[in-house]
């Protein structure tokens, strides 16, 4: 369907690719003896123009935002198909949604926490969640706010408003892949839903957490029936870790294991899913034609935010090397 509309979009993209962080830069700066030494290394990447303001002011998170916020408006102006980028934005306009949603309930100003990514307009995002329409916004965003005011009308509880809005996000989610209408984009999809809801239910075992909470929590847009992960959440852990080493994820739940392959870890477990991931995108990144080289692009440039923060935190912050190698995300490029 995409093949003609995304050649030569993919040639562009390999160019992009070029200019993503290397292991070995990372490897460097990691090396390096002060913060200030580690930053000036980026000198020899795209983020070249910003080095000299952060190492004034040490504030590398505006830097690593405005750079998301580049890429975001470029891949929009040039992809055929906004809703694949759309796919990627969603969570920031969601979160924006949420943090307007806590803006009028409790009659503050928290512009600060804004993320100036997604398909639409902060004005628009921001007038819908006062009026409860727009003339812009799809019906799905329209949705979302109207039920998250009408719940807090009745329950008054800002946290189940949050939980609803999350459920909303990954219904949102699955219908942009479904519009899409490529399988493999609804592959990725599912697997991210999936995750998010094995992630969910781990931690509320050991919250020890009721069925009612895990109905009101759990996704039912991914490929795993939300009651039979619910009726796996009411056994004990043993039980419900090998009803889940019997899903399509059990190399992924092998290495989260735990306690003598009694328990998994939370924690582990995530890390382990997003290198799941990243091995499927740099899969992705190998085909000529279709979305889904410019879709592996995007979530390799996520995952480069998320370590270069963690990098510059650590130097910043003095913390052991090995302690953040452990915690950084496998890298896209060599």
């Amino acid at each position: 369907m995409f093949d003609d509309e995304f050649g030569s979009l993919n040639v562009t993209v390999r160019v992009y690719e070029n200019e993503l962080l290397t292991q070995s830069i990372y490897d460097r700066m990691l090396a390096a003896d002060s913060f200030e030494e580690a930053v000036g290394i980026l000198r020899e990447t795209s983020y070249r123009d910003e080095v000299e303001e952060v190492l004034k002011t040490h504030n590398y998170d505006d830097m690593i935002t405005e750079n998301l916020v580049r890429l975001y408006d470029r891949l929009f102006q040039i992809s055929p198909s906004p809703e694949i980028v759309e796919l990627a934005t969603l969570r920031y306009s969601y979160h924006n949604i949420k943090v307007m949603l806590k803006e009028m309930i409790a009659d503050k100003d928290l512009e600060d926490l804004y993320f100036p990514i997604g398909r639409y307009d902060l004005t628009e995002l921001r007038q819908a969640v006062s009026l409860g329409q727009s003339e812009v916004l799809p019906e799905e965003y329209l949705q979302t706010i109207r039920s998250a005011k009408l719940d807090y009308s009745e329950f008054g509880n800002i946290q189940q408003v949050e939980v609803l809005v999350d459920r909303h996000y990954f219904e949102h989610l699955k219908q942009i892949a479904v519009t899409i209408g490529d399988p493999e984009i609804i592959e990725l999809v599912d697997m991210q839903i999936d995750f998010k809801n094995i992630s969910t239910l781990i931690r509320a075992k050991y919250q020890d957490r009721t069925p009612n909470f895990l109905r009101s929590v759990l996704s039912d847009a991914g490929s795993l029936d939300v009651e039979t992960l619910i009726q796996m959440g009411s056994k004990d852990a043993r039980t419900l870790i090998q009803s889940l080493l019997e899903t399509q994820y059990k190399s992924i739940l092998s290495e989260s294991m735990i306690t003598a392959g009694i328990g998994i870890s939370s924690i582990k477990f995530d890390y382990y899913t997003d290198n799941a991931m990243m091995r499927k995108m740099q899969e992705a990144k190998l085909k000529a034609f279709g979305p889904l080289p410019m879709i592996a692009y995007i979530y390799a440039k996520e995952t480069e935010a998320r370590n270069l923060r963690l990098v510059l935190s650590a130097k910043e912050n003095h913390i052991d090397v090995e302690e953040t190698k452990e915690r950084m995300r496998m890298n896209y490029v060599s």
